[in-house]
C-alpha cells in the first residue's frame, strides 16, 4: 500500500507555482491573473441552479393542466435542453471558459513535473 509514494504531505494543497497564476497576459484567450476556480465554481453552481429552476417553469404549468408529474418533468427536461443552449448561453460559455482555464493550468503543472522529473529544471 505504501508502495504507490503517496505520504500524508503529498495530499496538503500548496500554492500554485510561478506562472500559473498573476503572471499577466492570456493563456489560450483566457486570464492568468485570476486565482484558481475563482470564478468557475460559482459559474458552474449558478448554471446547474438556472437549469432546475428552467426545469420546475417549464413543469408547474403542465402539472397545472393535469399531466402527470413524471410526464411532466421528463417532458419539461427535453423542452429545456435546447431552451438552456439559448437562454443561458453566456453562463455556458464562461463555465467553458473557466473549465478551459482550469484544464490549461493542470496541463501546464504537469508538464513541469515531467520535467523537474527528468531532472531539467527550469526556473518558475
Amino acid at each position: 500500500m505504501g508502495s504507490r509514494g503517496y505520504t500524508a504531505s503529498s495530499r496538503v494543497r500548496r500554492p500554485p507555482p510561478a506562472g500559473c497564476v498573476g503572471g499577466g497576459g492570456t493563456l489560450g484567450g483566457v486570464s492568468q491573473t485570476t486565482p484558481i476556480g475563482s470564478g468557475l465554481t460559482r459559474d458552474l453552481v449558478l448554471y446547474s441552479l438556472a437549469r432546475l429552476a428552467l426545469v420546475a417553469v417549464l413543469t408547474v404549468p403542465l402539472v397545472l393542466v393535469k399531466v402527470p408529474l413524471l410526464v411532466a418533468v421528463l417532458l419539461a427536461l427535453v423542452v429545456a435542453l435546447p431552451l438552456s443552449m439559448v437562454l443561458l448561453r453566456s453562463l455556458r460559455l464562461r463555465v467553458a471558459e473557466g473549465m478551459t482555464a482550469v484544464r490549461a493550468r493542470r496541463a501546464a503543472e504537469r508538464d513541469r513535473l515531467r520535467d523537474q522529473l527528468r531532472g531539467e529544471h527550469t526556473p518558475g
